[in-house]
This record gives C-alpha cells, sequence and structure tokens, in this order.
C-alpha cells in the first residue's frame, strides 16, 4: 500500500463528527444491555471520531443520555460525515454596567487573549457555569429547559472564538436537536 492510499483512505480527522449510518452485524451481541441501548440509540445521529486503527476500522466515541462515554470500534463503510441540518443557535448578551467595569473588562481580555486561546481546543469539553438570573432570563422558556439541563455538566463541546470575543459552543440536547451557544468566556471552564 502506498503513502497515496493511505492518505486517501483517511478522510476523517480527529474529533470530527460523523454519522453510524447503521449498526454493524455483531457489534452489540455479548455486551451488557446498557451498552446495547446506547449504541443502538446513536444510529443516524452525529457522534466524534477518534481515530483509525490499522487501516482497517475507525474509533468513534458517543455520551450516552446518563453522562457515561462509549468507544466503539466500526469499519468505516458504515459511518457518513456529519452534516449540520438543522442547528438552533442561541445569542446571550451579557448585559453591560458602568463604563468602568466595561473597560477594566476589556483591558484584561485584550491581555488574556493569547492565554485563553491556548487554553481550549476545538472539540473540547467545557462545563457551563450558572448563569445569572438576566442573561437566562432573557431566552424562550423551552432553550432556559435545556440550557438549565446542561449547566455543570461536561456535554458541552468548545468549538472557537467569535471575533467578538464571544465563545462558540456546542451540545445535542435529549431530542437530537444541536445547539450553537455564543456566550462570555467568563460563563465556561474546561472539564
Amino acid at each position: 500500500m502506498t503513502s497515496d492510499s493511505k492518505k486517501r483512505k483517511r478522510k476523517y480527522k480527529r474529533r470530527q463528527k460523523v454519522v453510524l449510518k447503521v449498526l454493524p452485524p455483531g457489534l452489540i451481541d455479548g455486551l451488557p444491555e446498557e451498552d446495547q441501548r446506547a449504541i443502538t440509540a446513536v444510529v443516524g445521529k452525529p457522534v466524534f471520531f477518534v481515530g483509525y486503527e490499522r487501516n482497517v476500522t475507525v474509533r468513534l466515541e458517543f455520551t450516552d443520555k446518563d453522562d457515561a462515554i462509549h468507544l466503539i470500534w466500526v469499519e468505516p463503510k458504515f459511518i457518513k460525515p456529519w452534516r449540520a441540518s438543522s442547528v438552533r443557535k442561541l445569542f446571550w448578551e451579557q448585559p453591560e454596567g458602568n463604563s468602568s467595569h466595561a473597560n477594566k473588562r476589556n483591558s484584561l481580555r485584550a491581555g488574556k487573549e493569547k492565554r485563553r486561546q491556548k487554553t481550549l481546543h476545538r472539540g473540547q469539553k467545557v462545563i457551563l457555569k450558572p448563569l445569572p438570573p438576566e442573561v437566562i432570563g432573557s431566552l424562550p422558556r423551552d432553550d432556559q429547559k435545556v440550557i438549565s439541563a446542561v449547566v455543570g455538566r461536561p456535554i458541552v463541546y468548545f468549538r472557537k472564538y467569535e471575533r467578538d470575543e464571544r465563545a462558540e459552543l456546542e451540545f445535542v440536547d435529549h431530542d437530537d436537536t444541536t445547539y450553537l451557544i455564543y456566550i462570555d468566556p467568563r460563563f465556561i471552564k474546561p472539564w
């Protein structure tokens, strides 16, 4: 096998979202019932690509509804790239305080921006800190419930920093709706 053929086969990148198209035959045979249910539940839903194993199988990772992390190994023919078809975007604006507070915050951000970019990486799990009532109160009632359910749980993934210094976060709720959150980085911490 030449190096060119290896490059063609390796089309997925680490922490890229992929979809498990179908359940490979024999994958869940002999597993405990909880694991069988968790694996069956992710068929057709986005999971994370972790890596290749000897160019024969791919390793996938997902978190079930009980926050247990599962790793499975399947052949590449059973997965396909994930496309965000319906993504809910939420923008949270932090209320501006007095001008001295805003100036202090901006000067601190300017000095810490480089350090902050080095501490969080794309695909890294983060924990959403409790949000002030004025921030979460500006959202629709359904979104408030969804956000309250993920506060303090490591099921939120960091994507990138926006130009206006907000962090872009992503998570999938129990109804398989993907949420993109744009929020002040003070409300998140690495997991």
